[in-house]
C-alpha cells in the first residue's frame, strides 16, 4: 500500500520573483537616470561646442582685404554686397550654429538624434560694436597692436625722444602769427614818417606781408604735384555712420592715448599711407597723410596746408638757429644798427625783426629741401644757414659786405626729414581725427582697387560681439547662454 505524500507550502514561496523584480526595476530607474543624466551631458556638450565653432567660423569670416592690405580684423556686415546690415550678420550666426548643432544626414553619429533630439535652435545678436563706434578705437587699438609687434621698444622710444625734442621748442602757427604780427606793428607807418623812412618800412613789410603759399613753392615745381581729389562728403569724417548698440553710450571723446601707443599709431599711418614723397601709385588722393593732418578735399590743398606748417615751424627754428650763431647775429646787429638810424626804433627791436624776415626767407629753402627729399637739422649750425642778408642789405642802402653761407651740411644737430615733420604734426593730432581720416583713406582705397568691394565701408565693419543662443529638446531639456567675442 503506497503511502500519500502530505504537499506542505513554503512560507518564502514567490519571494524570489519578488526581489528580482525590485531589483530590476531599481536597474531599471539607475540605467534611466543614467541615461538621461548622460543625454543632458551630451546635449550641453554639443550645444558648447556648437557655440565655440559657430562664433569662431563667424570670426574667420574677416575682411580679406583688411587683413592682407592694412592688418587689422573686422567683419564686413554688407559681406561684398551694397546693403551692410547686422541681420546678415545674425543670419550668418543662425546658419552657421543650426549647422553644427544637425549635423548633415550622411554623417554617421552614433544615436544622435535619438539621444539629443534637438528640434529648436536659436541665436540673436544682444550687443556689436563697429569700427567706428567710441571715434574709431577699436581701429586704434588693432593697428596699433600691429605695428606694437614690428617696432620694438627702443626703436619706438627714440621716435618719442625725437618728438620730445621737437616738442620741447613749442612749435605752433600760433607762435608765428604772433611773432609776424609783432614784426607787422614795428613797421607800421606812421603819420610822423619821412619820405624815407615810409619807403624803408614798406620794403621791409614786403618781405614781412609775403603769403606763406608763395614762399613754400618757390624751388617746387609745381606741374608735377597730384591734381587728385575726392568727394569729401561721401568720406567717413563727414557722412552719417552706423553705430553699434554696445549697450554703452557712444562716447563724444577717445580715451587719451599714452604716448608710446600715441607713438605706434602715427608709425602704422606713416607705414599704410602715402605723402609726397613716397606715393602709393594705388591711392585716390597721392598725398593721403597730408590728408589726415590737414583734412582738405584734394591734394594741391592738402600739401599746400600740411607746407604752410612745416615752413612755420622751419621759421621759427631758424628764427632760434639765428640767435645762436655768433657769426650771423654781428651782421644782424650791423643792419639792425643802420635800420635804427634810420627807422629810429630801438637796436634790440630791429635786431628781432631783422632776424625774423631773415629766418622767413631761410624757411622757404628749407621746405624746398625738405619735399626734394633732403632732411634739415632742427637747430641749424651757423654754417649751415643758407641765405646771407645782402638782400636786405641792398634795401636798406648799405655798401656793408656779407658773408655767404657755405652750405657744406655737416652732422651738426638733430636732422629732420619731411616725414618726421609729418610724423611729429600726427603726434600731436587728436586720436579721433587721425583715426577717421586714416579710415577715409583706406575706404577710398578698398573701393577703388579691389572689385567687389566698392561699397565698402568702416562704420559696417564689426569688431567685437554678444549673442544669446538658445536651444530646446524633445526631452525638455532647455539651454540658454550668452558669449561675448572678439578679435582683441
Amino acid at each position: 500500500m503506497r503511502l500519500q505524500r502530505k504537499s506542505i507550502k513554503s512560507p518564502n514561496s514567490g519571494a524570489i520573483s519578488i526581489y528580482l523584480s525590485l531589483i530590476f526595476s531599481l536597474i531599471i530607474s539607475l540605467f534611466l537616470t543614467v541615461v538621461s543624466v548622460a543625454r543632458s551631458a551630451v546635449i550641453q556638450v554639443m550645444f558648447e561646442c556648437a557655440v565655440e565653432n559657430t562664433l569662431c567660423s563667424v570670426f574667420g569670416e574677416y575682411n580679406k582685404i583688411l587683413l592682407d592690405e592694412y592688418d587689422v580684423l573686422f567683419i564686413d556686415l554688407s559681406y561684398l554686397s551694397n546693403s551692410p546690415d547686422i541681420a546678415n550678420l545674425e543670419k550668418k550666426i543662425n546658419d552657421i550654429f543650426y549647422e553644427n548643432i544637425h549635423p548633415e544626414a550622411d554623417e554617421k553619429m552614433l544615436f544622435i538624434s535619438d539621444l539629443a533630439d534637438i528640434n529648436g535652435a536659436n541665436a540673436s545678436i544682444e550687443e556689436y560694436t563697429i569700427a567706428t563706434d567710441f571715434l574709431g578705437q577699436a581701429f586704434i587699438d588693432q593697428s596699433s597692436s600691429y605695428i606694437k609687434n614690428l617696432v620694438g621698444l627702443e626703436d619706438a622710444q627714440n621716435i618719442l625722444n625725437k618728438i620730445s625734442i621737437y616738442n620741447s621748442y613749442e612749435f605752433s602757427s600760433e607762435k608765428y602769427e604772433e611773432q609776424k604780427e609783432k614784426n607787422l606793428e614795428i613797421l607800421k607807418i606812421n603819420k610822423e614818417d619821412s619820405w624815407e623812412q615810409t619807403k624803408i618800412k614798406k620794403d621791409l613789410m614786403t618781405w614781412a606781408y609775403i603769403d606763406t603759399s608763395t614762399m613754400i613753392f618757390l624751388g617746387t615745381d609745381l606741374f608735377k604735384q597730384s591734381k587728385n581729389y575726392i568727394d569729401i562728403w561721401d568720406t567717413l569724417s563727414f557722412r552719417k555712420k552706423h553705430v553699434g548698440n554696445s549697450g554703452i553710450e557712444v562716447l563724444e571723446t577717445i580715451r587719451e592715448l599714452d604716448p608710446l601707443e600715441n607713438v605706434y599709431f602715427s608709425e602704422y599711418i606713416l607705414s599704410k599711407l602715402g605723402y609726397y614723397t613716397k606715393q602709393n601709385d594705388y591711392s585716390e588722393l597721392k598725398y593721403e597723410i597730408e590728408y589726415v593732418i590737414a583734412g582738405c578735399e584734394s591734394d594741391i590743398m592738402n600739401l599746400q596746408s600740411v607746407s604752410e606748417m612745416v615752413y612755420m615751424v622751419r621759421v621759427l627754428a631758424d628764427y632760434i638757429s639765428i640767435n645762436k650763431a655768433e657769426d650771423k647775429k654781428e651782421i644782424v646787429e650791423a643792419v639792425a644798427e643802420i635800420l635804427e638810424a634810420f627807422l629810429e626804433i630801438p637796436h634790440e627791436v630791429t635786431t628781432q625783426l631783422v632776424i625774423f624776415l631773415w629766418a622767413s626767407v631761410e624757411a622757404a629753402t628749407d621746405v624746398s629741401d625738405l619735399l626734394d627729399g633732403k632732411k634739415v637739422s632742427l637747430i641749424k649750425a651757423s654754417d649751415e644757414i643758407n641765405v646771407s642778408l645782402e638782400g636786405l642789405l641792398n634795401i636798406i642802402g648799405s655798401s656793408m659786405d656779407s658773408e655767404n653761407s657755405d652750405n657744406t651740411q655737416e652732422e651738426t644737430g638733430l636732422k629732420f626729414g619731411y616725414e618726421d615733420y609729418l610724423r611729429a604734426f600726427l603726434y600731436i593730432m587728436p586720436a579721433e581725427g587721425k583715426a577717421y581720416r586714416a579710415m577715409d583713406m583706406i575706404e577710398h582705397d578698398i573701393r577703388k582697387n579691389y572689385p567687389g568691394n566698392e561699397y565698402f565701408r568702416f562704420d559696417a565693419c564689426v569688431d567685437r560681439i554678444k549673442v544669446s543662443f538658445a536651444i530646446e529638446s524633445g526631452y525638455d531639456y532647455r539651454f540658454i547662454t550668452e558669449k561675448k567675442y572678439s578679435y582683441f
